[in-house]
């Protein structure tokens, strides 16, 4: 059937320059007709292959369809329910506004951002840019793939509090063999550590240092041990470039805002003035 239509629609189309845009008719739905125009109109580039047919089929099942539904909502929907005109007014004079209103939004809003406006909106909403970053106190030491006394190592290593014997033998085992070692208490910045150590956190770091204290991983450069002694999270302000975009957005709808507020006030003004607004 369906092959049927494609060749009755490519035949009506290659007679359509023998009758000069005649008005042929492709398909009657409960009386409406589909011309061979108005298809036309809808699709004017027409390439005869199969996927440019299937394409204007598609149309027609669409159009259709439509028809069809329009016809059981005229037979079953009652006269009140059918009155769209009050609805249908509305949404017309709330395009028109909004298609007049985007003109002149077009037409006055300034929208160049300077860097001096960019920093007084981040110094003024400097709450709202504010991330927290994790700053660590941690001891760790890489070792090679093979070193022999690992778990002495680490018995010493994931105590959080270390006699001076224990660190003396600490550094006896690790002595010219660690490829890396840091045993400070000073707090780093968390991002650093990462840089070091093949750490995945899944983006939330605060989450991986509650329910992590100590690590031992493995790749093919060496053993990571790690003991994270304390965290904390530290509220930090950069401004990023994603935060000046956002910036710029917010600045100029602020100020589409205005230009919106500004352009009604003077229209009611105007319209007052000219006698145009009056009251019983």
């Amino acid at each position: 059937m369906r092959l049927f239509a494609f060749a009755v629609l490519g035949t009506i189309l290659l007679g359509l320059s023998a009758c000069n845009r005649e008005k042929k008719v492709v398909v009657y739905v409960y009386n409406k007709k589909l011309t061979l125009e108005e298809l036309q109109d809808k699709m004017p580039i027409f390439d005869e292959n199969a996927d440019s047919v299937e394409i204007q089929q598609a149309y027609i099942d669409s159009w259709i369809a439509r028809q069809v539904m329009l016809h059981q909502a005229e037979k079953n929907l009652s006269y009140s329910e059918k009155r769209f005109d009050r609805q249908l007014q509305e949404y017309k004079e709330l395009l028109l506004i909004e298609a007049y209103e985007n003109k002149k939004v077009a037409q006055l809003l300034d929208t160049v951002v300077t860097n001096a406006e960019i920093i007084e909106y981040y110094l003024a909403n400097k709450m709202y840019f504010t991330t927290k970053k994790a700053v660590v106190k941690v001891n760790y030491i890489k070792l090679p793939i093979d070193f022999p006394q690992i778990e002495n190592v680490k018995k010493i290593l994931f105590k959080n509090e270390r006699t001076k014997q224990e660190m003396e033998k600490l550094n006896t085992l690790c002595e010219n063999t660690a490829l890396n070692l840091y045993m400070s208490d000073d707090w780093l910045l968390f991002d650093d550590i990462l840089k070091e150590i093949p750490i995945t956190t899944y983006n939330n770091n605060e989450l991986f240092l509650e329910k992590n204290k100590t690590l031992e991983m493995r790749d093919t450069s060496g053993i990571y041990l790690v003991n994270f002694l304390n965290y904390k999270m530290e509220e930090e302000n950069i401004l990023r470039d994603v935060d000046k975009e956002a910036i710029v957005r917010s600045i100029l709808q602020q100020r589409r805002i205005e230009v919106l507020k500004n352009l009604r006030k003077n229209a009611v003004k105007k319209a007052k003035e000219s006698g145009e607004i009056l009251y019983n």
